[in-house]
């Protein structure tokens, strides 16, 4: 005869023992290519290699301070906004909500509006001055349009040896530190915006203050029986571009010698030869 707490251990082992295990929480992936399209138009795309099952998706607007300004729970991968401010800065999140509830971690998205149409993006000035001995690049845009820019582009172009550079700043002013001496350069500036093209362009000529060149150094000498050669390395090209006509060699008091600059244009090394 089978006892009745044997049938109960049985029945609880049936119960308990092969029930299967509560399945793990699926949390979403972050959100890809979020980005503001030209109509307003907030659009993302789900990772390829999501394991949820997406349900909807929340997005949170906020203004520049950081406070919510709104917030929106959508079916689709789209949102579309009417009527943003223009020159107004906004952070777009966006999260993923699985079936199960869970919401996904954020993939956020800073934009500034674009400027209206008939808006004068063209800088009213762009002037180079003397800052301690070191050229100052300064610039400003209409007052009514600045908080639509949402950086510059300072294009310095070599025009010696056809070189540029592009810088991106967020100020309206720096300091051109990689201008060279007696080198002569354009220098353009240009407002960029989000989701437009950029302003035109306002550039000007300047070449960098002429410096004397560094002091030439010692490369060699060699002694022969009646004469001293001495190798001296000028400054390069690269360096400064100011001419230079002689190489003056002081002795004092036992000579003082002066000698023409041959390769003007290669900055070659120079040779002294002092008789003895």
């Amino acid at each position: 005869m089978i006892s009745t707490s044997l049938v109960l251990f049985v029945a609880a082992f049936f119960i308990f023992g092969v029930a299967p295990t509560r399945q793990e929480v699926c949390e979403p992936g972050l959100v890809t290519n979020l980005q503001l399209n030209d109509n307003y138009t907030l659009t993302w795309e789900t990772p390829e290699d999501e394991q949820c099952d997406i349900s909807s998706y929340i997005v949170y607007m906020t203004f520049r301070n950081g406070t919510v300004h709104y917030t929106y729970t959508v079916l689709l991968r789209y949102i579309h906004f009417n009527n943003l401010p223009s020159c107004e800065s906004y952070t777009f999140s966006v999260h993923q909500i699985s079936r199960d509830n869970v919401t996904g971690a954020e993939m956020s998205l800073y934009v500034v509006t674009p400027p209206p149409s008939e808006a004068n993006l063209a800088l009213e000035y762009v002037s180079i001055t003397d800052q301690d001995g070191r050229p100052r690049l300064e610039w400003s845009l209409e007052e009514e349009w600045q908080s639509c820019a949402s950086r510059y582009r300072v294009i310095i172009y070599n025009e010696d040896t056809d070189d540029t550079l592009d810088i991106y700043t967020q100020l309206t002013n720096i300091t051109l530190n990689s201008i060279l001496p007696c080198t002569r350069y354009t220098i353009g500036v240009v407002a960029l915006f989000t989701l437009v093209e950029q302003g035109p362009i306002s550039a000007l000529s300047y070449t960098g203050a002429a410096r004397v060149t560094n002091t030439p150094v010692v490369l060699g000498i060699s002694v022969e029986q009646t004469r001293v050669n001495i190798e001296w390395q000028l400054e390069e090209l690269s360096r400064n571009r100011c001419p230079i006509s002689t190489l003056a060699v002081d002795g004092s008091p036992s000579f003082n010698l002066t000698y023409t600059i041959q390769n003007q244009e290669n900055r070659t090394p120079c040779l002294s030869l002092l008789q003895v």
